[in-house]
């Protein structure tokens, strides 16, 4: 079993968006462990403030699986992947850490560079 860091976020429809990515992490993991939710202004665009929360988690799924597992919880709140970088989002979920993985492992940087520099990371975690 591997102990796995994920960030979340979202500024659309945040309270529903975050409740059902947590239920859907539950159902698929179980046990989690859950920051403080975080609220933070959007960086970079106009727009609602976010909620920000770390989640930790056990699993044994490989990386390059759990980022897809990933990737259809987001996709499932609505996010299409082709927003632009800068913008609003439904759900954002990021791999922060993965083990003691460090650099670039099964495509996804690890640790995620943001947990050194932005609040909304530093701060739930």
């Amino acid at each position: 079993m591997v102990e796995v860091l994920l960030g979340i976020g979202s500024n659309i429809e945040r309270r529903r968006n975050i409740g059902l990515a947590v239920a859907a992490l539950r159902q698929c993991f179980g046990g989690l462990r859950f920051s403080s939710v975080y609220e933070a202004v959007a960086i970079g665009f106009d727009g609602e403030p976010f909620y920000n929360l770390v989640v930790g988690l056990c699993t044994d799924l490989e990386l390059p699986v759990l980022q897809n597992r990933l990737k259809d919880l987001e996709a499932a709140s609505g996010r299409t992947g082709h927003e632009a970088r800068w913008s609003g989002r439904t759900l954002d979920i990021d791999i922060l850490t993965y083990g003691d993985c460090v650099g670039v492992c099964g495509g996804v940087v690890l640790p995620r560079p943001e947990i050194l520099f932005n609040a909304y990371v530093l701060q739930p975690l």
